[in-house]
C-alpha cells in the first residue's frame, strides 16, 4: 500500500512538470520576442514611466540565452526620450500627490521643477539629494487636488517656477 501511495505520488509530481515540448515552445516564443524588440521603444516606455536605467540589464539577462543581444544604446536613447515625458512639472505634483517614489531618474536641467511639484502638494523638506521628509495631505483632498490640476493646467493658485 505504501508503495502504491509513493508511486501515485511520483506520477502526479511528474505530470505537474514542464514538457519538453512545452519548454521548446516558450523558449521560442521568448526567443521571438527578444528578436523583435524595438530597443527605443521599450527605453522610451520605461523613461516614460519613471524606471531606473537598471532595468535594461534584466532585459539582457532575458534575450541572452538565446544568442540575442540587447541593444544598450538605443534603449538609453529612448529612455532618455521618455524621461523628458515622465520628468514635467504636472508628473512630479501627479507623483507626490498619489504618494509614489521618485526614482531619481530626471536629468538636473529638470529635476529642480520636478522636485519642486512633488513637494507643492505636501509640507515636504527637499535636500540636494531629493525629499528629505513630507507630511502627507488627506487621499480626499489629494484626490480633489489632481482633479483641479488637470482641469487648470497646474496646481491651483500656483506658478511655475525653477527653484
Amino acid at each position: 500500500m505504501k508503495k502504491l501511495v509513493a508511486m501515485v505520488i511520483l506520477l502526479a509530481v511528474a505530470g505537474c512538470g514542464e514538457s519538453e515540448e512545452e519548454r521548446q515552445r516558450r523558449d521560442q516564443r521568448q526567443a521571438a520576442a527578444c528578436r523583435a524588440t524595438d530597443w527605443w521603444a521599450l527605453g522610451f516606455e520605461d523613461g516614460v514611466k519613471g524606471l531606473r536605467a537598471d532595468y535594461f540589464g534584466e532585459y539582457r539577462r532575458q534575450c541572452a540565452p538565446y544568442g540575442i543581444t540587447a541593444n544598450i544604446t538605443l534603449y538609453l536613447e529612448g529612455r532618455d526620450e521618455g524621461l523628458l515625458e515622465h520628468c514635467k512639472p504636472q508628473n512630479g505634483y501627479r507623483l507626490g500627490v498619489e504618494g509614489r517614489k521618485y526614482a531619481n531618474v530626471c536629468p538636473p536641467a529638470t529635476e529642480g521643477v520636478f522636485l519642486a511639484r512633488i513637494s507643492h502638494q505636501d509640507d515636504a523638506v527637499i535636500a540636494p539629494g531629493g525629499v528629505r521628509s513630507v507630511r502627507r495631505r488627506p487621499k480626499s483632498v489629494a484626490r480633489a487636488t489632481i482633479e483641479a490640476f488637470d482641469a487648470a493646467g497646474g496646481p491651483p493658485g500656483a506658478t511655475l517656477r525653477a527653484r
